[in-house]
């Protein structure tokens, strides 16, 4: 008995090791990570590359995520405190079918609109 348990526990602790290495691996190489967004078009799933995104903190309901402020306060609905949380921005062009994403503000170089932040989910 004790050998299994001696087993089982060894057996955990190297899939523990191979898990944290692969997460750490994600970080490695170019210098930083790739992220990518999902969109849906025309019930077809496809996923594009994000060249241009960045980490930013928002504010959130804990009750209503749907309330987001930049700034710390209370939510509108509710009246409770809105937590901090870390989102995955960029700025996008406001037209429907343009794909234009950048790190900075600034303008669509193809529709001279613009660009608003967005959160990526």
């Amino acid at each position: 008995m004790k050998k299994i348990v001696v087993f089982f526990s060894v057996f955990l602790m190297i899939c523990l090791l191979i898990n944290r290495v692969a997460a750490m691996s994600c970080h490695a190489g170019n210098g930083g990570h790739q992220h990518e967004e999902k969109s849906i078009e025309k019930s077809e799933k496809k996923k594009v590359k994000v060249k241009g995104s960045f980490y930013s903190k928002i504010y959130v309901c804990p009750m209503h995520p749907e309330i987001k402020s930049d700034k710390p306060g209370k939510c509108s609905e509710c009246g409770m405190k809105l937590k901090k949380k870390q989102v995955l921005m960029t700025y996008t062009c406001t037209e429907k079918d343009c794909d234009y994403k950048q790190v900075k503000p600034g303008i669509c170089p193809e529709h001279k609109k613009e660009l608003v932040k967005k959160i990526i989910d």
